[in-house]
């Protein structure tokens, strides 16, 4: 699911709160520890009153309650909180099978109404069908997420085809008009600064026009690139490690390569030169943007359980953890937000998801970043 992460049930229960009311004190004890053993989070309150300070003190999921207690019974108890939350889950104790508080119980919509005495077996089979409805709701409001984040991820891409489509004359224009205003410059006498001064602005706009050009190319190529080709993988990392090193002025860079010069990359050779540049560019933007002056890039590649592994490390101190599984959505930028577009790895994700049936992930290290890049072999290589 495309920025939504799902819990195992397992994962699931260990988050679920239980709030056990029991005037009974050894009963309470006993009935905490048989809960917790299922590793759910267990609360307890030993009479009605005490249910509901529990309760809005830590908002529980599921409540398991006697109903004969001093100062509150359960079902008055649960009457308040139902106030607060209608949608809680209950399951009711009770020593006695009166009619008018199993009616009580069911006017509630409990779960279970559980006559004293049972085995533990009864009840933790009653909390846990319980669970698994909660977990429906949760797997339902994901799915909800999900198709709510697909449709704005479906508008998103249109805006920048459309962008695509149509920005690219006017940029072209502006250049050109920039380039005739430098070229007019030269007849018109103006004091050294001042040519300096426009001199240098002229230059900046070129550089920012022509990174949004870059960014329109390469978006253009992923989204339609349908050429299918061979190059050596070593070859296609070499080149760009090859035309960073040389151009980057204010960081010391190395950036290492550890893949197999005999490995043949077979595929959208475009879309892996997208996600060469794109990754190695990700990772200076973020040693310059953070003063690292002796960066360092990791890339490597191997075959392993039928798929392409590429590793990219680098020293740029990591992923802000806010940003978390949105990262490779459009606009979703590592950048602070003047400086820069958001789309790079969104570029890399797309090129990966589209034409190579691959995947990226991430994971934060001590003073950096790992991406993870797997690719099916079928999609990729042979030696």
């Amino acid at each position: 699911m495309l920025g939504v992460s799902l819990l195992s049930f397992e994962e699931f229960k260990k988050n679920l709160k239980i709030l056990l009311v029991e005037d009974d004190i050894l009963a309470l004890s006993i009935l905490e520890k048989l809960i917790s053993k299922e590793k759910y989070r267990v609360f307890t309150a030993k009479n009605g009153v005490e249910g509901v300070e529990v309760f809005k003190k830590e908002g529980v999921d599921i409540i398991v309650s006697d109903i004969n207690m001093p100062e509150m019974n359960g079902l008055d108890m649960v009457r308040e909180l139902k106030r607060i939350d209608k949608n809680i889950k209950v399951l009711f104790l009770s020593a006695y099978s009166d009619v008018n508080h199993i009616i009580d119980a069911l006017e509630l919509k409990a779960e279970s109404y559980i006559l004293k005495p049972f085995d533990a077996s009864t009840l933790i089979s009653n909390i846990q069908k319980v669970a698994y409805i909660n977990y429906s709701i949760y797997i339902s409001s994901k799915e909800d997420e999900r198709r709510a984040r697909e449709e704005t991820l479906k508008n998103k891409i249109a805006f920048i085809e459309e962008i695509a489509h149509h920005w690219r004359q006017p940029l072209n224009a502006v250049s050109l008009n920039l380039e005739l205003i430098s070229a007019m410059l030269d007849d018109i006498e103006m004091d050294k600064d001042s040519r300096k001064l426009i001199d240098e602005a002229i230059e900046t706009s070129m550089c920012s026009m022509q990174k949004l050009s870059e960014v329109i190319t390469n978006f253009s190529q992923v989204m339609n690139s349908n050429s299918k080709k061979s190059e050596y993988l070593y070859k296609i990392f070499q080149r760009y490690k090859n035309i960073y090193t040389k151009s980057i002025e204010n960081i010391k860079l190395k950036i290492e390569l550890d893949i197999n010069q005999d490995l043949i990359f077979e595929g959208h050779v475009e879309s892996l030169q997208t996600i060469a540049n794109e990754m190695i560019k990700n990772s200076i933007e973020a040693m310059e943007r953070r003063g690292i002056e002796n960066g360092t890039i990791t890339i490597s590649a191997k075959k392993s359980n039928g798929y392409l592994v590429i590793n990219i490390k680098d020293n740029a101190l990591g992923i802000d953890e806010v940003i978390g599984d949105r990262l490779f959505e459009p606009y979703v930028s590592t950048k602070i937000k003047s400086h820069g577009e958001g789309m790079g790895l969104y570029l890399v994700y797309k090129a990966l998801k589209q034409h190579l049936g691959g995947s990226i992930s991430y994971k934060n290290l001590k003073n950096g970043c790992k991406f993870i890049i797997k690719i099916p072999q079928e999609h990729s290589t042979k030696e």
